[in-house]
């Protein structure tokens, strides 16, 4: 399968080959169904206090929790017949549910799905250096159920470039996604907030 960044239209502006290969290095990483993928999240693409934010949640840091609203905003932003951009707002003044930080993160990214390919389509920067990106892309996935759900997102990806002096290589002190609703989203598939993987819920995706 190609990789997700094969195919992106860069800034004109050059943007570190580095910074290029730590953003593929991260959807490479989400799209594969191994079960060494959220160690490899927090050892080699996020700093130690880097944040992984989702419309279901937040993943912070290597020793971090994972953080989830209170009351699931996942009801406020899945409409049946309607599509757009939405992250939830305050994220971080819900309570932590006791789950565990970035290395867990993606415990329950495969409970509904059987495959997943992002694909970077546009990237714009605020520097040369990459430090502060926006990405546009869309994320093909296959459900359990047999079908194939498509989705549009926009991320935002901050870079630590300093981190590199210690580990060879800059990472991710943030990535921030904001997905839209599919048109066939079942929204009363989602009861509880164990039925709410990270990254992946039925016909709403995220990651």
């Amino acid at each position: 399968m190609a990789s997700a960044t094969e195919a992106t239209e860069w800034p004109s502006t050059a943007i570190a080959p580095e910074v290029k290969q730590l953003i593929s290095l991260f959807f490479h990483l989400v799209d594969q169904p191994d079960d060494n993928v959220g160690n490899r999240l927090a050892s080699e693409v996020f700093t130690p206090d880097g944040k992984l934010l989702t419309v279901q949640g937040a993943a912070v840091g290597s020793e971090g929790q994972v953080i989830r609203p209170s009351s699931f905003p996942i009801f406020t932003i899945c409409h049946p017949t309607t599509s757009h951009f939405q992250s939830h707002p305050c994220v971080f003044e819900s309570k932590a549910h006791g789950l565990t930080a970035i290395s867990k993160s993606r415990a329950s990214a495969w409970k509904t799905i059987k495959s997943r390919h992002h694909e970077v389509i546009k990237v714009y920067a605020s520097d040369a250096a990459g430090s502060d990106v926006l990405l546009i892309g869309k994320l093909t996935a296959g459900l359990t159920d047999g079908s194939t759900t498509k989705t549009e997102f926009v991320a935002r990806v901050i870079v630590d470039r300093t981190a590199a002096a210690g580990v060879g290589a800059p990472r991710m002190k943030l990535y921030q996604v904001w997905t839209g609703a599919s048109v066939t989203s079942k929204c009363s598939l989602i009861v509880s907030d164990a039925d709410i993987p990270l990254l992946a819920v039925s016909g709403f995706l995220t990651v």
